[in-house]
């Protein structure tokens, strides 16, 4: 009988030892692997031709601020130089905000555009 309660005592400790406090994974790792997968042609380039293109092309109301549909690159980069995609689309403090129209994109496409900006916003 003394011999099973000191497993069953010794057991206890090893399980109240072993036992921690699980937070899930860290924010900021989950962050950075997320961000690592990013790319303008995958990723961004079509965000910016589902939301960009209509008004951002030849012909469009918004050509004259950006003709994103013969070279969608090509067309962005002065306004990520610039800041003004910045301003418009994430931080939303430069008028008119884009998309226009709308209050603000889905977060997860945000997220996806904040991750590229981060990055350089490489052409890749």
């Amino acid at each position: 009988m003394k011999i099973f309660s000191i497993l069953t005592l010794t057991a206890c400790i090893l399980i109240l030892v072993a036992c921690t406090k699980d937070i899930g994974p860290n924010p900021d790792l989950v962050k950075t692997e997320f961000c690592d997968t990013i790319t303008f042609t995958k990723h961004v380039k079509p965000i910016i031709i589902k939301r960009c293109v209509s008004c951002h092309t030849a012909g469009g109301f918004a050509a004259a601020y950006g003709d994103f549909n013969t070279d969608t690159y090509t067309g962005i980069k002065p306004k990520i130089d610039n800041g003004t995609f910045k301003g418009r689309v994430i931080d939303l403090t430069i008028t008119p905000t884009m998309p226009f129209g709308m209050t603000t994109l889905p977060a997860d496409t945000i997220a996806i555009l904040k991750c590229w900006l981060e990055a350089g916003a490489p052409n890749n």
